[in-house]
C-alpha cells in the first residue's frame, strides 16, 4: 500500500491503515523535499504515525499484542533504521518486539526531534509511555504508574504497569500527550498542564465526548442487563 502526502519538513501527519504482509518502507523526496512517498509493508501492523524533519522521516507501527516499533528513513539516502534495542526484552524502551507506536509528532523547542507515544493494552498487560527521540537517540518524557483496579491487587499474574498512551500532537508551542481519559501538555520540555477529558455520552450504542476543545473521543460500548463495559478508545484531533 502507498500513500502520497504533501508534507513540510517541520510538519507531522497521522494515518492510520492497514497494510500487506512483507517488509520494507521506502521514501523518496522531490528537489524541495514536501513531497514523500511511504510505502510500509510489516505484516499485521497499522501505520499510526508519520514525522518528518529536515534529516529523515520517522514512521510508526502498531501490531498490537505484537509491537510495531519505530523506524528512521533517511532523507538523503533512503536507508532504514529501526530505532529501539535489536536484541532487547519487553521492557526496554521503544523495543520493536513489544512496543506498540500510537503517535508521532515533531518537537516544537527541539527541531531535530520527534516525540512518539506508545500503548498496548492486552489481558493483564499495561504498557505505554511519551518518549523523546532524536537521531536513534530516545529519551522517556513520561509514565503514568498503572494500578489493577480493585478488587484486583498487583501481583505475577496482574503486575502494575504502566498507562498506555494513545497519541501525541503539536500544536504550535505545545506539545500533547493524550491517554484513554487525559491529556499533557507540554512547554519547552517542561510538563505544563495535565487535564481530565471531559465526560462520555452513550449516542447510539458509541460512547463518545466532545467536550474537550482539541480532542474527540469515542470508545465501543456494551451494555447488559448485569453489567456494562467500555472498549478500547479512539482519540480524534479537530
Amino acid at each position: 500500500m502507498e500513500a502520497l502526502m504533501r508534507l513540510e519538513p517541520s510538519s507531522y501527519f497521522c494515518i492510520c491503515w492497514k497494510v500487506t504482509p512483507s517488509a520494507s518502507a521506502t521514501a523518496v523526496a522531490n528537489d524541495e523535499g514536501h513531497f514523500w512517498v511511504v510505502s510500509a509493508r510489516v505484516s499485521g501492523s497499522a501505520v499510526t504515525g508519520l514525522g518528518t524533519l529536515l534529516s529523515g522521516a520517522y514512521v510508526g507501527m502498531d501490531a498490537g499484542e505484537w509491537g510495531g516499533g519505530l523506524h528512521r528513513i533517511d532523507r538523503s539516502t533512503s536507508e532504514v533504521i529501526t530505532i529501539g534495542p535489536k536484541n532487547g526484552k519487553c521492557g526496554d524502551v521503544l523495543y520493536p518486539e513489544c512496543d506498540a507506536v500510537t503517535g508521532v509528532a515533531p518537537i516544537p523547542w527541539k527541531p531535530d526531534c520527534v516525540a512518539v507515544t506508545t500503548g498496548k493494552a492486552h489481558l493483564s498487560t499495561m504498557r505505554g509511555a511519551l518518549i523523546e527521540v532524536c537521531g536513534t537517540e530516545v529519551r522517556v518524557m513520561l509514565q503514568k504508574e498503572y494500578q489493577p483496579a480493585p478488587p484486583i491487587k498487583p501481583d505475577a499474574q496482574y503486575p502494575v504497569g504502566h498507562v498506555p498512551f494513545l497519541g501525541v500532537y503539536t500544536k504550535g508551542d505545545v506539545l500533547t500527550a493524550l491517554t484513554a481519559s487525559h491529556a499533557y501538555e507540554f512547554r519547552d520540555g517542561n510538563l505544563t498542564d495535565e487535564r481530565p477529558l471531559p465526560p462520555r455520552e452513550i449516542l447510539g450504542g458509541v460512547s463518545v465526548s466532545f467536550g474537550d476543545a482539541d480532542i474527540v473521543r469515542v470508545q465501543p460500548y456494551v451494555q447488559t442487563a448485569t453489567s456494562r463495559a467500555y472498549g478500547y478508545p479512539l482519540l480524534i484531533v479537530k
